[in-house]
């Protein structure tokens, strides 16, 4: 009996640690320097800098053919994740490191948007015997597009230190993001009635 009650212990252990190392995208919840946990990172007396922020979009379900058949709303199957124990950031000083976090936040959103945009697609073009290449093609199509935009992003803006171009790319993304919040990762869309 102990030796079960460890391995639980030891389970929930990992699983709470796994848990606290994914965060997944909020709202009112803003980045911080404490969410970068890589050892990698690195602030002050260097002349060089880089940002890996390990956010991502995940798409995950694991269901039966008539589950898959009867689902519509694939909403929180589909989510924006940062992996904070692989994020991390090297900068000169603190006030580079903070430009950084501005973007990471910025992409964060932007993953949010991208993560909205792929659960609306779906909603509107799954139908009860869709198969599951629909689905991966509307993901892989998203995703595609939030690699390229981001990637262009960072360059327009230099990851974040160019603060007003970011400022304003960011807006526009908020501005948009709230556009598809019918499309949060607990939200129910409404049903089109045509």
């Amino acid at each position: 009996m102990l030796r079960l009650s460890f391995l639980l212990s030891l389970f929930f252990l990992f699983s709470n640690s796994y848990a606290q190392n994914d965060l997944e995208w909020n709202e009112s919840y803003k980045l911080s320097l404490s969410d970068f946990k890589s050892p990698s990172q690195e602030i002050g007396n260097l002349n060089q800098y880089t940002l890996f922020s390990a956010i991502s979009l995940e798409f995950k379900y694991l269901m039966s053919s008539y589950e898959f058949m009867a689902t519509k709303n694939f909403n929180d199957k589909i989510i924006s994740v940062m992996k904070r124990d692989a994020a991390y950031l090297i900068a000169p000083d603190t006030l580079f490191a903070h430009q950084l976090i501005a973007f990471t936040q910025f992409e964060f959103d932007f993953a949010e948007l991208c993560a909205r945009k792929i659960r609306k697609k779906i909603y509107e073009e799954k139908k009860a015997f869709s198969n599951a290449n629909l689905l991966q093609q509307v993901y892989d199509g998203y995703y595609q597009e939030f690699v390229n935009k981001l990637s262009l992003y960072a360059k327009q803006c230099d990851l974040g230190r160019k603060k007003e171009l970011l400022e304003s790319l960011h807006k526009e993304i908020l501005v948009e993001l709230n556009q598809y919040k019918e499309f949060c990762k607990t939200c129910k869309p409404t049903k089109n009635r045509k």
